[in-house]
C-alpha cells in the first residue's frame, strides 16, 4: 500500500453518506443544498488558508442569512476554492453550491441561508 492510499477514502462519496450536513438554500425547500459537514469544513479550511474573508466566518451550528452583496462574495470565494482544489468530490459538491448562490444573487430581494447540524 502506498502511503497515500491510506487516505484514499477521503474522495470518496460513501465516506460522509452518514455525516451531519450542512444545508443552504434561499427560503424554498426546492431550492435547498445539502453538503456533508465535514466536506463543508473542508472548504472552510481551504478558505482559510488563502486568507478568504466569508467562508471561513460562518458558523455551521446557528443559522446564517447573507444578503446578495454577501452572497457575491461568498461566490467568489467559492469560485477560488474550486479553482485551486483537485479534490474532485468537493468540486461536485462546491458547484451545487455555486448554482444555488448564483440563483440568489439573480433575484434582488432573495437571501441565502446557511445552517448545519
Amino acid at each position: 500500500m502506498l502511503p497515500t492510499d491510506r487516505f484514499a477514502d477521503r474522495f470518496l462519496v460513501d465516506t460522509y453518506a452518514r455525516d451531519e450536513v450542512v444545508q443552504l438554500d434561499y427560503g424554498d425547500p426546492t431550492s435547498a443544498v445539502a453538503v456533508p459537514e465535514r466536506l463543508f469544513a473542508r472548504a472552510q479550511c481551504i478558505a482559510r488558508a488563502y486568507d478568504l474573508h466569508l467562508l471561513p466566518t460562518i458558523d455551521i451550528y446557528s443559522r446564517t442569512r447573507l444578503n446578495r452583496p454577501q452572497c457575491e462574495t461568498l461566490l467568489d470565494e467559492i469560485d477560488f476554492i474550486a479553482m485551486v482544489s483537485n479534490d474532485q468530490l468537493l468540486r461536485e459538491h462546491l458547484g451545487r453550491v455555486q448554482s444555488l448562490v448564483s440563483a440568489c444573487i439573480r433575484v434582488p430581494q432573495r437571501e441565502l441561508f446557511i445552517e448545519g447540524p
